[in-house]
């Protein structure tokens, strides 16, 4: 006859310290394994809706053209003492207006205005011109009064010209510039597809491009270089003059593929050449 089994036998067996700290050694290492996986989908999420946002711009511009005779919208502020990022107040609201559907709110269209990778990019005290968004007394003139020009996030080329200098400097000298101001003869250009029309904000305030990483201590808005990956920009969002999107890789700061634009004041934007 077999005899019974005692009490410790049947009684349940727990986890021992060692299984225990297998365990959390297990999970340790998938989460060390997952987090940089998070965040790098993270960083192409937001390089993909910074992609849309020049997307949405593109068909804005394609809509101002056909209400302005195939023009496309001239320099901000009507003048060539503003950077790149600026742009007149009147063609910023014409473009949003433009935009607006049933499914579009004005909020939404001003986004596209705004790289979502630029962590100090703000669409609503930057759109209206306030020195700083803190700052009672300038927020409360300035929501009332459009300033001359919006402080975007993007620097546009539009009909700026070639060697047109703003702050005395050079706009563009890369191998494919935009020549033209039409929309129709961008279009049939055969540089149309590497031309820029708009590209992402990359500043620095040394030349060659050493801080791309810290604000930009000249201007009011305090601009970051969007897309960067440490140090220095992981590449550029560019729409181009045919009306497409493309992604342009940073090639480092000492390569002959990039172009600095020179904005005064020892001021930089950069375009990283087709």
């Amino acid at each position: 006859m077999l005899s019974s089994k005692t009490s410790s036998e049947t009684r349940s067996r727990g986890f021992t310290l060692i299984e225990l700290l297998v365990v959390v050694a297990i999970i340790g290492v998938l989460i060390a394994i997952l987090i940089p996986s998070l965040a790098r989908a993270r960083v192409l999420a937001l390089r993909t809706t910074c992609a849309a946002n020049l997307k949405g711009q593109g068909n804005a511009f394609g809509v101002y053209a056909t209400s302005w005779n195939d023009a496309l919208p001239n320099d901000a502020a009507g003048g060539a003492g503003n950077w790149l990022h600026d742009l007149n107040h009147n063609i910023c609201d014409t473009l949003v207006g433009a935009s607006l559907t049933g499914n579009l709110t004005s909020n939404s269209v001003r986004k596209w205005f705004y790289c979502p990778s630029n962590f100090a990019a703000n669409s609503d005290w930057a759109w209206w011109g306030v020195t700083y968004p803190n700052d009672v007394a300038s927020a409360t003139n300035n929501y009332l009064i459009p300033p001359a020009y919006r402080w975007l996030d993007y620097a546009y080329l539009n009909s700026r010209g070639v060697n047109g200098g703003i702050g005395g400097g050079i706009i563009r000298t890369s191998k494919v510039p935009p020549k033209i101001a039409f929309r129709t003869q961008m279009i049939g250009t055969r540089q149309a597809s590497n031309a820029e029309l708009v590209v992402d904000e990359i500043l620095s305030s040394t030349k060659p491009g050493s801080d791309f990483e810290l604000p930009n201590p000249t201007s009011l808005f305090h601009e970051y270089s969007s897309h960067l990956k440490g140090r220095n920009p992981e590449g550029q969002n560019v729409l181009c003059c045919d009306n497409h999107v493309v992604w342009r890789a940073w090639p480092g700061a000492n390569s002959q593929s990039i172009t600095p634009a020179d904005q005064g004041g020892s001021n930089y934007f950069w375009f990283v050449d087709p």
